[in-house]
């Protein structure tokens, strides 16, 4: 074991044992003997909140996950991944999505010929200059695309329903057929521009809606050449204009942007289409506030690495096995499965970066949907469920909408109170005061002491969404590093897709071995 294995170790066994010593320790108290607990641990930046005083931590808890910080070479990754060396050394590429979001003027010039041409193409369809193969102007735009080529554009499209545009949107992922039967139906060819969206070009899921897409646009229109109706976002233009897409319809980007960190580059057209060139720019300068943001400021005042070590801290000293994240806003009811890809694709890893299993257990699962309607559903397992699962709750200081100002004040205080009620609970003489009848008593009771954080930001804007994604991105990649795991591959998807080809064949009487589970299954769909 080298000197920096020594130095990780020992910085995990002084977590481990300062957690043993907290474990008796409950937020009551915290606060009790802390009255400016909720200023001491929380960190604002330019309108952004981020109140962690209710996590089960103290100064000396910060103190020694900022030490594993260290001892892990955090701020030494960081520079390489900024710095564009290859941190992704499964595949050795660089990891260069934060290239992106920079000024025009400090941008790649390759990024910014692709972002003119991008900007044309969505200009036209704005003002309804693109047209079709007869002729009619393309209306709407049908986005093909899966994963992080889907759940970055569609989240960030339904967060900030702009309305300027023309083009009405609509997003394709599932290979299920009542999804294709559905679009189809709301969509007429000749107004539709179908963009295709696979990094390699050969994603089965969207390469087969591609096709039926494809073949569809070819009946209706009543010819074979439909390439004014069809683009693509790819890093393989040449096979995206073999199969038929004009080459200045091809927008690239590039093997060092990773899918689930792609929705500043190309793949985030939709969203340049709905909110126009200067929206779509401040998006990204959102993204980049964020940036510099976790590049400068010192680790103990930096909001998504004490994101991830809260994280690491929950997950592994006080054994949570998932994470809610609960927004409270309609326009965010995306967020929880976007984040849910984000983490769980890039950390859910059980071998470390030397090829050997983990030590201990790396991303929990990611879950949870928007409040109120939240509290209806899961919160009851929250608040009295025999573990904690921490949480992360997400609002905005005023609504977007103003028509309803009391509706928004009642969701922050929904808000503030289930944060509270987590947190604090409500004992035996509490419940007693509140009237409730001493035979209801067990089961009214509740424990608190249960961990979360607040993220909150003065109103959803482009901006501001910007930043609470790259907030979320860079705690990911702090967490790769603490947990010590490539967070930029994801050979886990691989196996299922391989498999899935060899039950294809089988299915069309071709003859590659299946396991026996698997032809037990074919021969009872055979006889359905």
């Amino acid at each position: 074991m080298n000197r920096a294995d020594d130095e990780r170790s020992a910085a995990w066994e002084a977590l481990g044992d300062h957690a043993r010593r907290l474990a008796g320790l409950h937020l009551r108290e915290m606060f009790d003997a802390d009255l400016r607990r909720s200023f001491t641990f929380s960190l604002e930046l330019d309108g952004l909140l981020f109140d962690f005083s209710r996590q089960r931590v103290t100064r000396e808890t910060l103190d020694l996950l900022i030490n594993l910080a260290r001892a892990c070479g955090v701020e030494r990754e960081r520079e390489r991944m900024l710095n564009g060396e290859p941190v992704n050394a499964t595949e050795n590429r660089a990891v260069r999505h934060t290239a992106l979001r920079l000024p025009p003027e400090l941008r790649d010039p390759e990024v910014n010929r692709v972002m003119e041409r991008m900007t044309a193409l969505a200009l036209s369809l704005r003002s309804g200059g693109l047209r079709g193969v007869r002729g009619r102007p393309l209306r709407h735009l049908l986005h093909l695309g899966i994963g992080g080529s889907d759940l970055g554009p569609r989240m960030a499209l339904h967060a900030l329903e702009a309305g300027a545009s023309s083009a009405n949107i609509h997003f394709l992922s599932n290979l299920d057929a009542d999804e294709l039967a559905v679009t189809l139906n709301r969509l007429d060819a000749d107004d539709t521009l179908v963009c295709v969206v696979s990094k390699s070009f050969t994603t089965r899921e969207t390469m087969a809606n591609a096709a039926a897409i494809l073949a569809w646009l070819k009946r209706s229109l009543g010819c074979d050449d439909v390439g004014a109706q069809v683009m693509a976002v790819t890093a393989a233009p040449r096979r995206a204009e073999a199969w038929g897409v004009p080459a200045d319809q091809v927008l690239p980007f590039w093997d060092w942007v990773g899918g689930r960190f792609s929705l500043a580059s190309a793949v985030g057209f939709p969203l340049m289409v709905a909110l126009g060139p200067q929206g779509f720019e401040e998006f990204l300068a959102g993204m980049r506030e964020v940036d510099i943001h976790f590049e400068a400021a010192p680790l103990r005042e930096n909001i998504p690495v004490l994101m991830a070590l809260l994280g690491v801290w929950n997950t592994n000293l006080m054994g949570a096995r998932s994470h809610a994240v609960v927004p409270y806003c309609e326009a965010l009811r995306w967020f929880p499965a976007f984040l849910q890809q984000l983490e769980m694709e890039s950390n859910g890893k059980s071998v470390d970066r030397r090829g050997c299993a983990l030590e201990r257990d790396s991303a929990p699962v990611i879950w949870g949907d928007v409040g109120t309607n939240a509290q209806h559903a899961f919160f009851q397992h929250l608040h009295q469920g025999s573990f904690a699962t921490p949480c992360d709750f997400i609002g905005f200081a005023r609504p977007r909408n103003e028509r309803f100002p009391d509706h928004h004040r009642m969701l922050l205080a929904n808000l503030a109170a289930q944060a509270a009620a987590l947190a604090f609970g409500r004992n035996e003489k509490e419940a007693a005061a509140d009237g409730v009848p001493p035979a209801q008593l067990p089961w009214r009771v509740f424990p608190g002491n249960r961990p979360s954080s607040i993220l909150m930001l003065d109103r959803l804007t482009p901006f501001n969404l910007g930043r609470l994604i790259a907030l979320y991105e860079h705690k990911v990649f702090v967490q790769g590093i603490l947990w010590d795991v490539y967070s930029f591959d994801q050979w886990g998807v691989e196996l299922g897709k391989v498999i899935a080809e060899n039950v294809l064949k089988r299915m069309n009487r071709e003859t590659p071995p299946v396991d026996a589970a698997t032809q037990r299954l074919l021969d009872w769909l055979s006889r359905a």
